[in-house]
């Protein structure tokens, strides 16, 4: 039998369960884990082998502290005084505890420099002039739509490691009869799947391992035979079968609920990830600890309703976890988000909240040692500071909630608070503690706060569980079905329990990108700001009624009016931007199709276009009033026979920002740059 600790702590005052509960939460590796971080990070920015010696250096002089104050003891004279004797302690732990640091830091560089020494050996890192590479890679993540129309595809360059592939949307390795209609980017560009390129390697500015990027030069072609195997090939058919099975749904619930269930952002265009971003809500698209957070909770609670045990419950959650792995693939992203979502697992399942924080250290130090490129990723920032902030602000946030929110309900109905009220504040708490933290982290990122961030999580709060638990389930099923013969015919027509909550939280995106933003600078200037606002609410919020809080309160106001009046802070208003529509009919035999710009051009004697990257469109008028921002084409040719209703270029590049017409008034629609679906 398991004892609650609280319990234990409360039989014996000499168990380890009370001697956690009077240390509190565990920070000793705290500074360990962040001297391994900087250590890290300083390696991969200057890319030498200085760190590693600065580290041994300070090392020596912790070391050489540490002797010298020994000596000092022992050749002193008497007994000393509480204060000296208590001086010398405090002198002898920080010794200690930097020559730790000193140690795991130099030890940690160290490995990360060997790496850096043989990536910065390969002949493409050391020449400067332009490199052409054509051969095999392994597709190593899930493709992303950019926004020029060009697709992003991490790969694995042989003898190197992982690097962006860019290519653009007319490459693409698809047959003639998918042209019309093509199919999910992540079933063309399956993680695990051999491709043929041909490529210029270029040289990038991003702080990582491999500092490279490709960008393809023809056609990417599938390697025969080299389809993904193992886990590659698990998770490749599971996700197949979550895109057959929400194909038929409204296009906002076909592109979100993908992402949503494994991290398959590939349906979605710039623009709805951008207002994702803007309302905090990116980490829904991508796979999180939050994604591994609310699968763990909701077996949990399935197993508690079956009067599982406590171990038993551990050992569901944990083989749930694996399965989870399994059928999104094992990405890097995926691996890193399931370690965090496993530590707070693991700290509700044996409520022990105050080891999390050294959990997450080790975490930290193991996964910085593995892949040094995490050290300069923000995902693995968000992930960290996300898990921490729930970990040790939601417990004390929730008990004071809780502890007010008793005496209302005794005062006034005479009772202590339901179950289910404790559960929603906790719920609430969470979602609030770990967008509070993450926010210093996104200004940093973006240069903007995103004020919305915790009203839009609460929002959601209701639909995120469902679409994750209702998406895997439906992913699993659909792929027993088709592999027993069944087909899924009759699947098809459960996904419709997730229209409403994916129609819900993009509609939530939506709207709450249209409010005003505040921005900071984009540094690490910006980012102090944020930290010290967000310190001096949670810090006001939870001991009100101090009178240093409020004079806390007066100062930051003070100090940010002043930075509105010189610049340093801002409000961005929202700006409204034409969407192109959807989808269009026309009736059959009256749009006139194009292959591209040229033959549009031979056709009405000038280009078809909309904006182009100086501003202006694409027939030379500068984007100022509304007649001026319409691209006009000339009227048709004289061997003409009737003049269509409507145009259609199939070329692909960047989106327009504006509609195009032709002199007529014939509008031109670009299925490829626009996405707009041109019906008959």
């Amino acid at each position: 039998m398991i004892l609650d600790p609280a319990v234990a702590a409360a039989r014996d005052p000499r168990s380890p369960e009370a001697i956690r509960q009077k240390r509190g939460v565990d920070a000793r590796l705290v500074p360990v884990a962040a001297s391994v971080w900087i250590a890290v990070g300083a390696t991969m920015a200057t890319r030498s082998k200085n760190v590693p010696l600065v580290c041994l250096l300070i090392l020596a002089f912790a070391i050489g502290a540490l002797v010298w104050n020994r000596r000092r003891r022992w050749r002193s004279t008497g007994v000393p005084a509480p204060h000296q004797l208590r001086r010398t302690e405090i002198i002898e732990f920080l010794c200690w505890q930097l020559v730790v640091c000193a140690c795991v830091a130099s030890a940690s560089a160290s490995l990360t420099a060997l790496k850096l020494h043989h990536v910065d050996g390969h002949p493409w890192l050391s020449s400067e002039s332009t490199i052409r590479f054509r051969g095999e890679v392994t597709i190593a993540g899930l493709p992303k739509l950019q926004d020029q129309g060009r697709v992003q595809v991490p790969v694995d360059l042989p003898g190197l490691g992982s690097v962006p592939l860019f290519v653009d949307a007319n490459e693409l390795p698809i047959t003639a009869s998918q042209q019309k209609r093509r199919p999910p980017l992540s079933t063309i560009f399956a993680p695990g799947q051999k491709i043929d390129v041909s490529a210029t390697v270029r040289r990038s500015d991003k702080v990582s391992v491999v500092p490279l990027t490709l960008s393809a030069q023809r056609d990417v072609r599938l390697v025969a035979g080299g389809e993904p195997r193992g886990l590659w090939a698990m998770a490749r058919h599971l996700r197949s079968s979550l895109l057959t099975q929400v194909e038929w749904l409204p296009d906002q619930s076909r592109m979100l609920v993908p992402g949503m269930v494994m991290g398959d952002v590939s349906m979605q265009p710039p623009d709805v990830r951008k207002k994702f971003t803007d309302t905090g809500l990116s980490h829904l698209s991508v796979v999180s600890g939050s994604n591994i957070a609310i699968l763990a909770s909701s077996i949990m609670i399935i197993a508690t309703a079956c009067g599982a045990r406590r171990r038993a419950k551990t050992v569901i959650v944990a083989a749930s976890l694996c399965a989870f792995v399994v059928v999104v693939g094992p990405e890097p992203s995926v691996l890193r988000a399931t370690v965090m979502g496993l530590i707070g697992v693991i700290a509700v399942v044996t409520a022990r909240w105050k080891d999390v924080v050294a959990a997450v250290c080790i975490s930290i130090i193991v996964l910085l040692v593995i892949d040094p490129g995490l050290a300069a990723n923000y995902g693995f920032v968000l992930s960290i500071v996300a898990t921490v902030g729930i970990s040790v602000l939601a417990p004390r946030w929730s008990a004071g909630i809780l502890r007010w929110w008793a005496r209302k309900t005794l005062a006034r109905y005479q009772r202590p608070p339901r179950q289910w009220e404790a559960q929603l504040v906790r719920m609430v708490v969470v979602a609030a503690a770990a967008d509070a933290v993450t926010i210093p982290v996104i200004a940093h990122m973006t240069g903007k706060i995103p004020v919305v961030a915790i009203v839009a999580n609460l929002l959601v709060l209701w639909a995120v569980p469902i679409i994750t638990t209702a998406g895997m389930g439906l992913s699993v099923v659909g792929a027993c079905t088709t592999a027993v013969g069944w087909g899924t015919g009759v699947t098809k027509w459960l996904a419709v329990v997730l229209v409403v909550p994916a129609q819900w939280v993009g509609w939530v995106a939506t709207v709450l990108a249209g409010i005003p933003k505040i921005t900071v600078p984009e540094s690490w200037w910006g980012m102090a700001i944020t930290g010290v606002v967000v310190v001096v609410v949670a810090w006001g919020l939870r001991s009100p009624e101090r009178g240093g809080v409020r004079w806390a309160w007066a100062a930051t106001i003070v100090a940010l009016v002043m930075m509105c009046r010189v610049g340093t802070v801002g409000v961005e208003m929202p700006k409204r931007q034409w969407a192109p529509p959807r989808k269009v009919v026309v009736e059959r035999g009256k749009a006139l199709v194009v292959k591209d710009d040229t033959e549009a051009i031979a056709l009405f004697g000038s280009k078809a276009g909309g904006a182009t990257d100086d501003g202006k469109d694409a027939s030379g008028a500068s984007a100022g009033s509304a007649s001026e921002e319409r691209s006009r084409i000339g009227s048709v040719g004289e061997g003409a026979r009737e003049e269509p209703v409507a145009v259609v270029v199939e070329e692909c590049g960047k989106p327009l920002e504006r509609p195009t017409f032709t002199a007529s008034g014939i509008p031109v629609h670009y299925p490829c740059r626009n996405g707009t679906k041109v019906g008959k």
